[in-house]
């Protein structure tokens, strides 16, 4: 069976968490040269909140994802929120491992399906 909803976005989140505990020494240094207060994502659609996941550098988060009401509209949806503890150390690796992949990249309002 294939996770589906929040339980898709938590596996996610924790095959990137496995992932970095795999970081090289490079990552590892890239981790020590940043200073972010907490890393964070959101997706929506069409503005409506599908996931967003959030850690502060105490390892502190949370996860969230909508879970449609059924026979409900396009609006009509539950919001689940799960907290979890990762701890300091694994901030430091969820940051080594996304270090390594920013590019800068500025996050704008774009509509990509079209």
């Amino acid at each position: 069976m294939r996770p589906t909803g929040w339980r898709a976005g938590f596996a996610a989140l924790a095959m990137l968490t496995a992932a970095a505990c795999a970081t090289g020494g490079a990552q590892r240094e890239a981790a020590t040269r940043t200073t972010h207060s907490a890393i964070a994502m959101q997706t929506n659609s069409w503005g409506k909140l599908v996931s967003e996941w959030r850690i502060d550098r105490s390892g502190a988060g949370t996860y969230s994802a909508t879970r449609d009401v059924p026979g409900g509209g396009f609006r009509d949806y539950d919001v689940i929120v799960r907290r979890f503890a990762a701890g300091s150390d694994g901030f430091r690796r969820i940051e080594a491992l996304l270090g390594a992949a920013e590019r800068g990249y500025e996050c704008e309002h774009r509509i990509s399906d079209g």
